[in-house]
């Protein structure tokens, strides 16, 4: 589906294990009681998705968070849902008003034992503050736990210097893919990256 004219596309990257996924769905839900999950799983299951109150509900690689004050259950199936092309199961909007998409961080192939990276997607209509509020909600909880990450070469093992914002590792991704053992937060077979630990050092500041 389209993005919608006007809408400015806001994306974060993150490294997550189910652990941290949980503590984050608890912080959101704390913040803004109305969240709710959708699985894009369950398509081979119901005729239409449904809202679950739990992120670990929800066993499919992508994760919609709805705010059910923005956009409720009726309205979410009436705006956003399509029948998929081949005419089985479904289809929906990753982003829109009330809606931020996660990509769920899962095992890197190309790399054993590592980590690739998750995403946050959002798209916020232009003159939309509700949306707006929510995405600042959902941002702010993932960067509260979040550390920055720094670059590896996986052959020598020299770190970089210099932080990459564009991605944030939670503690239970830190702690197990710290490279230590082979284990690493991966982008792609030639991004590859480990907690940056100057970030853990001011944190304990």
């Amino acid at each position: 589906m389209r993005l919608m004219a006007n809408s400015k596309l806001i994306q974060q990257c993150l490294f997550m294990t189910s652990l941290d996924e949980n503590e984050f769905a608890d912080a959101l839900l704390l913040a803004r009681p109305s969240i709710r999950f959708i699985d894009m799983l369950e398509q081979s299951d119901t005729n239409r998705p449904k809202y679950k109150r739990r992120l670990d509900e929800c066993r499919g690689a992508h994760v919609t968070f709805v705010d059910s004050s923005i956009a409720s259950e009726d309205y979410f199936r009436e705006k956003y849902v399509k029948v998929h092309p081949s005419g089985d199961g479904w289809i929906y909007a990753l982003v829109g008003s009330g809606i931020v998409s996660l990509l769920r961080s899962r095992a890197a192939g190309f790399l054993q034992g590592s980590l690739l990276n998750g995403e946050l997607r959002a798209s916020i209509p232009a003159g939309d503050e509700a949306t707006k509020a929510f995405l600042t909600i959902v941002l702010r909880e993932a960067k509260a736990r979040g550390r920055s990450v720094v670059s590896i070469d996986t052959t020598t093992g020299e770190r970089g210097t210099k932080a990459d914002r564009k991605f944030l590792v939670w503690p239970d991704a830190a702690l197990r893919f710290d490279g230590t053992k082979g284990t690493y937060l991966a982008n792609g077979a030639h991004a590859v990256f480990v907690p940056n630990i100057k970030s853990a050092v001011q944190e304990l500041i």
